[in-house]
């Protein structure tokens, strides 16, 4: 969405909703698609805690799930977010994606708490091809298995 058309719907929202005081909103943000301003906007509609999927790995899982996403481009986002007063910076990590080993996935997190977000929710990968064609190709080899129970033990986190 374009800010005049995230502010639009604001309007029509609030028209049509009585919010509390202290609510505590959110929205998932895309930092491929995200300027500035769309944050300014959605501050405007009270949005207190984005979140969005944060997928920092490898290059070659990048590749693979079509999210070329550097760093650089969601800590750009979270300073914005932290500049105009958001409440609350959630990250969402997937484990068990394509090409991810406990290795890497040991990175990622070292990277997303380097970057200080707030709260961190993490997710299991769920292979539905059916539901994303292009997940399709993603031979299920490469689909990192689940966690065992020492999972985070052997992680050291």
């Amino acid at each position: 969405m374009k800010p005049d058309e995230i502010r639009r719907l604001g309007e029509i929202i609030h028209k049509h909703f009585t919010f509390s005081p202290d609510i505590e909103a959110s929205v998932e943000v895309d930092p491929r698609r995200l300027a500035r301003e769309h944050m300014v906007a959605l501050r405007e509609m009270v949005s207190t805690a984005p979140r969005w999927a944060c997928r920092i790995s490898t290059q070659k899982f990048r590749k693979a799930v079509h999210r070329i996403q550097p760093r650089e481009m969601t800590q750009q986002a979270m300073d914005w977010m932290r500049e105009l007063g958001y409440g609350s910076i959630n990250l969402d990590l997937i484990y068990g994606l394509p090409h991810q080993t406990p290795e890497s996935f040991n990175e990622t997190l070292d990277t997303v708490l380097e970057m200080k977000p707030d709260r961190l929710a993490v997710f299991s990968y769920a292979h539905v091809p059916w539901v994303s064609p292009r997940r399709k190709s993603w031979s299920s080899r490469s689909i990192c298995p689940p966690p065992g129970p020492s999972c985070s033990a052997q992680a050291g986190h």
